[in-house]
């Protein structure tokens, strides 16, 4: 009951609605009787108004499709324009002024967005099948074609770029270009340039480089390995070599350092074809800075970091190539220590600590390294390497060896680091390099430590003043000196053995050995100097006792003792080995006498010749003697 009386409540709601209606819809027709009649249109008059605006857009349709058609016309032409000479496309001195290759591109941006704004108004898609952006026009495939015919031109043009030269071809590229530059303007530009830009050297630098290059940058970049690169300063003359070192000798090296970084990316980037680096070919600072590296070789010592920073194996090998032949410039100018430091700083560890992926990395340090070490000034007078640079490497390698991480091809070149009359032609061992092999004389692995203990006697039986290294820091190398006093000590009791095979007889004559009197004074010394430390050590325990004993009865905390700098094991087990060398060395009683019973006949012979002679007068003493002195000589032995 309850839901037909609802039904019955909305009925009639409704029905006043429709009533309600019906009342406005007939007070709408009133007044609209009280205004008038509106005229309306016949289907005539529609028709010419619909194909009067249908005109008017065929009209605009046409008159832009004409514009389209000019502006593509104009930028063909523009596109053929550029690159119809590739090399010249970018030349800064052909350029017109206000000139800007990148209009066009700016030009089909608006073009895009144009397009864009019309689909969207439109509400059509493109399709990939119409090239012309939802346009069509007469010509249109007669303009692709054109567009793939410059494709073509341009792709072509980039790969004979890509192809290397002859090298005849490039040497005679280079003198042409030589032959046309202009060396007054260049020497004009050196002196005064400083004037330009006072107290601004890297400016100074680059606008020297700019002018290389902007001469130079046309020819392509000898892009053959780096023992086969054109040496480019022996094509120019001794003027044009003198005027640039005197520029750059008269400034700083900490003011070259960065504008010689700057110019090496610079050329990398080049070679890598970034999209940032310059549309030259990057020959003009190529031959900046050879004479850079050649003639100021400490750019290249103290830019060692950054060179370290570039992983060289990992680079390209055109890089790869650039690089060495920079490190080898100081070659030319018979520097070859500078390029054996780089060498033993940069290039050797890659060969023994890195694993080369590339095998054309791997032949180009390799070669590199060969070409250094079978120099002939190397083969006779050695390398002459820093103190500090061959021990850091020394210690480098050795630690890298313990690990077992260490490159077949590393162990192939690293002799050098042990030929001592190579790296020491002078016969003097620094300290440094000495202390390194000491240091892993100590090693557990028995052939590695013989190996480091026949080099430390060889460095003994060299340079006297080894022993006094050692005996200058005996106490950090205890241990040390206590495995070289016991390899010695057990290399002349093996070659007394009558039993020997000869082999191990010719082994024994090949390894170095010291001499016995020298091995016994440094026994002597080493047990001296173990009673020493021994006694004050005692004496460090009765103090420290003594303390803790005060401060228990003062109720002070005890401090901890001091650590040692030696440790008393090792003290005395040398103390063991100096006993037994001392008692194997020592000379015995009967030598001793048996010099005296031979030596004590011959003084008195001797004096009695000798005296016999004065008295002859076959001796004249008045050349050495006042003559008061050899007449009372005379009266003594002769009457």
């Amino acid at each position: 009951m309850a839901k037909k009386k609802s039904n019955n409540n909305n009925n009639n709601n409704n029905n006043n609605n429709n009533n309600n209606n019906k009342i406005i819809i007939e007070e709408e027709i009133i007044d609209s009787d009280e205004e008038g009649w509106e005229e309306v249109p016949t289907k005539e008059q529609r028709n010419k108004e619909m194909n009067e605006k249908r005109e008017k857009r065929k009209l605009e349709k046409e008159k832009k499709r004409q514009q389209e058609i000019i502006e593509h016309n104009e930028k063909q032409k523009k596109i053929a324009e550029l690159f119809s000479d590739s090399s010249k496309a970018f030349n800064v001195k052909n350029r017109p002024a206000g000139y800007n290759p990148w209009d066009i591109l700016d030009e089909d941006e608006d073009d895009i967005t144009h397009t864009q704004e019309h689909q969207k108004r439109n509400g059509t898609k493109q399709t990939s099948e119409n090239p012309n952006n939802g346009f069509h026009y007469p010509g249109s495939d007669r303009l692709s074609n054109s567009n793939d015919k410059l494709k073509k031109k341009k792709k072509q043009t980039q790969q004979q770029q890509q192809q290397p030269q002859s090298p005849s071809d490039a040497k005679q590229s280079l003198l042409n270009a030589i032959q046309s530059f202009n060396f007054e303007k260049y020497y004009d530009l050196l002196k005064n340039i400083e004037k330009k830009f006072p107290k601004v050297v890297d400016v100074q630098i680059k606008c020297v480089a700019e002018c290389l290059e902007e001469h130079f940058g046309s020819i392509p970049s000898d892009q053959s390995p780096f023992y086969q690169r054109i040496d480019y300063l022996s094509k120019f003359d001794d003027k044009f070599r003198k005027e640039t070192t005197k520029f750059f000798s008269n400034r700083p090296m900490s003011n070259i350092l960065p504008t010689v970084v700057f110019l090496a990316n610079n050329i990398i980037s080049i070679l890598r074809k970034d999209k940032d680096a310059i549309s030259s070919s990057g020959v003009g600072l190529e031959i900046l800075l050879q004479l850079i590296f050649r003639y100021f070789p400490d750019s290249l010592l103290m830019n060692l970091q950054y060179f370290k920073s570039l992983s060289l194996q990992t680079l390209k090998p055109n890089v790869v190539s650039l690089y060495l032949w920079f490190f080898s410039q100081p070659i030319q100018n018979n520097l070859h220590s500078v390029t054996a430091s780089i060498w033993l700083q940069i290039v050797f560890p890659i060969l023994y600590k890195a694993k080369v992926s590339n095998h054309s990395n791997l032949e180009l340090f390799e070669k590199f390294t060969i070409q250094l070490l079978e120099l002939k000034r190397v083969q006779k007078n050695g390398i002459e390497i820093e103190d500090t640079v061959l021990a850091n490497s020394l210690d480098e390698f050795l630690s890298a060896l313990i690990l077992q991480t260490v490159q077949p091809i590393g162990m192939k070149y690293s002799d050098i680091l042990f030929d001592l009359k190579k790296l020491f032609s002078n016969n003097k061992i620094p300290s440094s390099y000495f202390y390194v092999l000491l240091n892993y004389s100590a090693m557990p692995d028995e052939a590695l430590r013989e190996r480091f203990l026949n080099k430390v006697i060889e460095c003994l039986n060299i340079d006297n003043n080894c022993f006094d290294y050692l005996k200058s820091r005996y106490v950090e190398f205890i241990a040390q000196i206590n495995n070289l006093l016991l390899y010695v000590l057990l290399q002349w009791k093996s070659s007394e053995k009558k039993d020997g095979n000869k082999q191990q007889q010719q082994q024994q004559h090949q390894q170095p050995t010291l001499t016995k009197q020298s091995v016994y004074e440094l026994a002597l010394f080493c047990r001296e100097e173990n009673n020493n430390l021994l006694l004050k050590r005692q004496l460090q325990i009765q103090q420290q006792l003594q303390q803790q004993q005060q401060q228990q009865q003062q109720g002070k905390q005890s401090k901890r003792p001091q650590k040692s700098i030696f440790e008393v094991d090792d003290v005395n087990l040398c103390n063991i080995t100096c006993d037994s060398v001392i008692q194997t060395l020592k000379p015995s009683h009967l030598l001793r006498n048996l010099t005296y019973l031979v030596m004590v006949p011959l003084v008195l012979v001797g004096s009695y010749y000798s005296r016999q002679m004065f008295c002859d007068g076959n001796i004249n003493l008045i050349q050495y003697l006042p003559k008061e002195n050899v007449d009372l000589l005379q009266k003594y032995f002769c009457q």
